[in-house]
């Protein structure tokens, strides 16, 4: 969400392409990574671990109960495990390095090239010039990119995006197709940031996990019950709640909550009278969706500010003392940006205030 930032404090449009590559992690080229390795710097004896981690594989197909012949791994990183998606990163991290105009994310196989500027015209011929280098790129690495799945989208402020052009971007000669709401790492954006289609998604998806815990829930034990309600429902509120929940209006977080308060009752075993939301949630020792949105933000902001990390947000980050010692006549403006990056968190956690300055993370989370 960081580039498009230029686009709420300035008034600018951000043209994005979200890639879609076909069996990444299947594709690697075992030469080319490890050629890739050794111009990173990496020792003799790293490499040679990892060459005999990639080299030496086979694989069978079983069908019916029969398998068929062994067929020997010739590229490919293996999945499962956390080095799988770190050689992968490794592998495309000199992508950015083919842009002449246009910035790039890379997370994992996600990768996302952008480009930030007033006039839409600008962005489709920049971004669609650095969209044929990273083609050229794609061909050299060997990987396959699917131009069917790839799709762009276009980001600035409400009014901007009703009267601006579609964006004209194409790969391998087809057309890029331009949504007004894309799925970047499980998270729905739409062109105007209200997460509002999300919100939505989240509902859905969260409400047919509730039916299924209702159905079965006098066959689980409470405890499991718990267990499952945390897997199934919290970890999905919990997911990017600091991006998407930051805009939301308060019906939308509203709806979140109810939904919140019947997973509560379902688990304490109470009817919808019978005990009040701050009863459920106190039995519970849980936090509110707004808390929970408030939490979760002010943790990022301690981290960034203590330890400088993730650096991509620490730049965004400003301490008011080497900015100005009173409001400026922009000063609501950069506001509304602040709170659409990192909502300010209003409400006071109660604690003394050398937990509230404390560089421990794990001691500024109990504070709330």
């Amino acid at each position: 969400m960081l580039f498009t930032q230029p686009s709420w404090k300035n008034g600018l449009l951000t043209g994005v392409a979200l890639l879609d590559f076909s069996a990444a992690f299947d594709l690697v080229d075992h030469d080319l990574l490890l050629l890739k390795l050794k111009d990173y710097n990496f020792s003799e004896g790293a490499i040679d671990w990892i060459k005999s981690y990639l080299t030496g594989r086979i694989s069978m197909v079983n069908i019916n109960g029969e398998f068929s012949s062994p067929t020997k791994i010739v590229c490919g990183v293996p999945q499962g495990s956390c080095l799988g998606p770190m050689l992968f990163s490794l592998f495309i991290n000199d992508l950015p390095s083919v842009l002449d105009t246009a910035s790039i994310t890379l997370y994992a196989d996600d990768s996302t090239p952008y480009h930030v500027a007033e006039n839409v015209n600008l962005i489709s011929e920049n971004l669609h010039n650095d969209l044929l280098n990273v083609e050229e790129w794609i061909r050299k690495n060997r990987l396959v990119l699917n131009v069917e799945k790839t799709k762009s989208i276009l980001i600035g402020g409400r009014q901007r995006i009703k009267v601006a052009q579609p964006l004209n971007l194409s790969m391998k000669n087809k057309s890029i197709t331009q949504y007004s709401c894309v799925k970047l790492l499980r998270v729905q954006m739409d062109e105007a940031l209200s997460w509002k289609p999300h919100c939505d998604g989240l509902l859905e998806d969260c409400s047919k996990a509730l039916g299924l815990l209702y159905r079965f829930s006098k066959y689980i034990p409470k405890t499991a019950l718990r267990s499952i309600a945390d897997a199934l429902i919290l970890s999905k509120l919990n997911y990017c709640c600091t991006v998407w929940g930051s805009a939301l209006n308060r019906n939308s977080l509203d709806f979140l909550q109810i939904l919140q308060n019947k997973v509560a009752r379902l688990i304490v075993g109470c009817k919808i009278h019978e005990k009040s939301r701050k009863e459920l949630h106190n039995e519970l020792n849980w936090l509110t969706v707004r808390q929970r949105i408030h939490m979760r933000t002010a943790m990022i902001i301690h981290r960034t500010l203590y330890w400088k990390e993730p650096f991509t947000i620490f730049m965004h980050l400003h301490p008011l003392i080497i900015t100005h010692e009173h409001e400026t006549r922009f000063a609501s403006k950069c506001k509304g940006i602040a709170e659409m990056i990192f909502p300010i968190v209003s409400q006071d956690t109660g604690s003394k205030e050398n937990v509230k300055d404390s560089t421990e993370l794990v001691l500024f989370k109990c504070s709330f």
